[in-house]
């Protein structure tokens, strides 16, 4: 008993250390937005909750600080509840709910991947595992608190749908990742594991749930009202979600914007006010439009190609690699990606960690590409750079391309461990 009263007090301390730090992201977060109520994306969400109830136009009307609603209707009814509070509140409520959805994320996803609880991990491993998931995920996680951002939310949404789909659950999942697109269409390379595995009912059952998403605003607003936000939402997205619609600011660090900085004489403009030009080609603007979307088409066919070859395994350490696969690359395969979309990773970095720390997976080019991905999330943050170096950073697209370098890490983890599997009958090939 004596031998383990060391482990159980360092024990006490991490997890002291963590829910520390826990309590100060929601401090920081809160204050943020209650002292700077015109920079936070939740103010606009709630202004929106607030016009849907008085059954106003949600995309005609600004709010106080001269923000449009851009989201589809579903998340302004969501809204709708913390839209009656006062916004100190709403502020708090929704940060507070932010970090206990990315610890239960973290959380399950460990079980997921491990077949056991983090809890019951030696502490060395649970201070490695955890420690380096907070440190490379902290950049992204607080610019989505600072900002009141709903990827948490739709990151949740995502490992709920995975969850029952992989427990025989198709339709019920299919449905809860259809009302996910819409928020944001990141369930999509889901959706095109499901296609190429042949799981099309969870594709049918998707479709569906995005048709009763759509619906839902209308038990609040009737179908008329409800009809005329998703014609505004339509117009909206046929006109921004084009290339010539997406904004080249620097907060923008999608791969797409990144290849026509690069490529063009492209001025990018800095939310500080200033700009810079990070060009190393003078290329056509069309030119460069069509390599960009050829790279998307390459980035879709390599999950197509992942999904077909590992993703129609029966074995569930399989199915969550490939599930981590995917959520490496959903903030990468946008037109529109900012800082914040990036908490989407976190499966991702826990797959990674696990396979490095706890299966020992020594594998040269697997370790290679992942010290290589994580230096691009993490080590070109504000934290060891000047606000300068760190906007070039952005511009030039290094953030896309560390989650795009943690997937290639589990790429090859799971197919060098599959091969090592059928060789070996290794337990976590046989579970």
């Amino acid at each position: 008993m004596s031998l383990n009263k060391p482990w159980c007090s360092l024990n006490r301390v991490m997890w002291a250390l963590f829910a520390l730090c826990g309590v100060l992201l929601i401090a920081l977060a809160s204050r943020k937005q209650i002292n700077d109520p015109f920079g936070s994306d939740l103010a606009v969400y709630l202004h929106a909750a607030r016009t849907m109830l008085a059954e106003e136009n949600l995309y005609t009307i600004a709010s106080d600080a001269g923000k449009f609603y851009r989201y589809p209707p579903l998340f302004a009814f969501i809204c709708t509840p913390l839209a009656i509070l006062p916004f100190n509140w709403a502020v708090m409520i929704w940060t507070v709910f932010s970090v206990v959805l990315v610890c239960l994320v973290f959380l399950i996803w460990y079980r997921v991947v491990a077949d056991r609880k983090f809890v019951d991990e030696p502490p060395a491993t649970q201070l490695l595992v955890a420690g380096i998931s907070l440190l490379v995920l902290l950049r992204y996680l607080l610019s989505h608190l600072y900002y009141g951002q709903a990827n948490l939310l739709l990151l949740a949404v995502l490992v709920g749908g995975y969850l029952l789909v992989a427990n025989h659950r198709t339709i019920l999942g299919g449905l809860v990742l259809g009302c996910s697109l819409l928020l944001k269409p990141f369930a999509v390379p889901f959706l095109v594991w499901y296609a190429v595995s042949a799981r099309l009912s969870v594709v049918a059952a998707a479709a569906i749930g995005a048709v009763a998403g759509a619906a839902i605003p209308a038990t609040l607003v009737g179908v008329n009202k409800n009809w005329l936000y998703l014609h505004s939402w339509v117009e909206h997205m046929m006109e921004q979600a084009t290339p010539q619609g997406v904004w080249s600011a620097s907060n923008n660090v999608s791969l797409y914007v990144s290849l026509r900085r690069v490529l063009t004489d492209m001025e990018v403009k800095h939310l500080g006010g200033t700009s810079s030009n990070v060009s190393l080609l003078s290329l056509p603007d069309s030119i460069v439009q069509i390599m960009a979307w050829i790279l998307f088409v390459a980035m879709l066919v390599w999950i197509a190609y992942v999904s077909y070859k590992y993703g129609g395994s029966s074995r569930p350490w399989m199915q969550s690699a490939v599930a981590s696969f995917i959520f490496a690359l959903v903030a990468a395969t946008t037109t529109t990606a900012q800082k914040h979309y990036f908490v989407v990773i976190l499966p991702a970095l826990v797959y990674v960690l696990f396979t490095w720390f706890v299966r020992q997976y020594k594998d040269g080019l697997f370790r290679g590409l992942a010290v290589a991905s994580l230096i691009l999330l993490a080590g070109t943050s504000p934290l060891f750079w000047p606000r300068t170096w760190v906007q070039t950073f952005q511009s030039v697209g290094l953030i896309p391309l560390g989650a795009v370098l943690l997937a290639a890490a589990i790429q090859r983890s799971f197919s060098e461990w599959d091969k090592f599997n059928r060789e070996r009958g290794d337990e976590y090939g046989e579970r």
